[in-house]
This record gives C-alpha cells, sequence and structure tokens, in this order.
C-alpha cells in the first residue's frame, strides 16, 4: 500500500501542476513583441511635445514570469506584460491612473511633458495563484537600469483570461480525475506485472466479499 499512497501524492502534485498551467495558458492573451531596433529606439527616444515618455515594466524574475499581468491606464486596455517585459506609452502631460483591473486603486501619476517616468508592475506568486500585486513608481536611473533587463512589447488593447476562474478550477479538476485513474490503473498493471497479484487494495474487499459468502454458506 505504500507505492498507492506514494502515488497519490504524486497525483496531489499533478492537480496543483495541471492547475498552475491552466491558469497560465487559459490566462494569457496575445502579445505583440517588438524587435531589438524597436526596443532599442523606445529607450533612447524623447517624447513628443507636451507628452511624458511613461514606462511600465515588470522585472525579469524567474517566479511568475510566464504568467500574463493586466495594464490599464486610465480606464483603457493596454495589454498584459510578463517577466522580463515593458510597455512605452505617450501619454499627454497631466495625471494618468495606471492599474490592472478596474476599481483597483492602482497609482496615480503626475506626467510632466518632456520627462520619462518609469512604473514598476509587482507580481505576487503563490503556491497556486499568482497575480499583480500594484504598481510602484522608481527613480529614472533605476528605471533604466531595469530596462536593460526587458523587452518592449506593443500595446494590443487585450487584457483579461480567455478562460473564467470557474472555469479554469472546473478544467484542472477533470484533468486531474483522469490523471488520478489513469495513475491507478498504471499502479495496478505494475503491480500485477512485478507480483503477480492485483493490488492489495483491490484483493482486500475481494477477500471480504468471499468472507461474506462464506459465512453465507455456513449459515
Amino acid at each position: 500500500m505504500s507505492l498507492y499512497f506514494g502515488s497519490i501524492s504524486q497525483f496531489i502534485g499533478i492537480m496543483v501542476g495541471v492547475f498552475i498551467v491552466t491558469s497560465v495558458v487559459f490566462g494569457n492573451r496575445r502579445v505583440g513583441r517588438a524587435g531589438k531596433d524597436e526596443t532599442a529606439n523606445a529607450r533612447t527616444t524623447g517624447p513628443r511635445d507636451g507628452e511624458s515618455a511613461v514606462f511600465i515594466f515588470r522585472r525579469n524574475r524567474f517566479a511568475g514570469k510566464a504568467k500574463g499581468g493586466d495594464v490599464l491606464v486610465d480606464g483603457r486596455p493596454v495589454g498584459q506584460l510578463r517577466g522580463g517585459t515593458y510597455y512605452r506609452l505617450d501619454l499627454p502631460a497631466g495625471v494618468h491612473v495606471v492599474q490592472s483591473r478596474p476599481g483597483q486603486a492602482g497609482i496615480a501619476l503626475s506626467c510632466v511633458a518632456g520627462a520619462r517616468v518609469f512604473v514598476e508592475q509587482t507580481f505576487n506568486v503563490g503556491l497556486v495563484v499568482s497575480d499583480v500585486g500594484g504598481y510602484e513608481r522608481v527613480d529614472e536611473t533605476e528605471g533604466v537600469r531595469l530596462l536593460d533587463r526587458c523587452r518592449l512589447f506593443k500595446p494590443t488593447g487585450q487584457v483579461g483570461g480567455r478562460m473564467s476562474a470557474r472555469a479554469k478550477v472546473l478544467f484542472a479538476v477533470v484533468i486531474c480525475l483522469v490523471a488520478v485513474l489513469v495513475g491507478f490503473a498504471v499502479y495496478c498493471a505494475n503491480s500485477l506485472s512485478r507480483t503477480g497479484k492485483i493490488p492489495a487494495l483491490v484483493l482486500d474487499r475481494q477477500h471480504a466479499a468471499q468472507s461474506v459468502g462464506g459465512e453465507s454458506k455456513g449459515l
């Protein structure tokens, strides 16, 4: 039975893994990847007259790197960031709000014409669920340094997952149930090939049935 319980722990790992993969695959939107020249120009070219160059980025970290994080500016969808990516937006001078979903507090940016503004999208990585933590403004020196490790994304205007949270959970549960059934079938087949017997769990049930049958005959 120890092998069976070892398999159960593996199934739990499969369930967590499937949910994470499902969240990444169905929670991400199409992104517009810029070329190397466009990326270099975005960092060095100044903003247009009367506008401010706003750089919204996420650090190049392994944890949560593939998970998309929505970006909205003044309530309008910009796109999704991944780890080690950024958007450059030329915005009119004034106050602009960056957030990840409607109703979120986000961060209000006071943009001055001709200036460069750097905003970091923070990301909280959990055991199962990971999501955008918020936004923080960083100084220009630090922002330039961090952007050297990031790649430019072009705004697509697409945010939000392609599958609802409830649907993702249901999909993960179905996949895990199938994995459990397949895994138990493999366990039974391996046990039969090694010992010539079917697993103890099944034998116990058969033995109980035989015992009941024997008692009935004795009566």
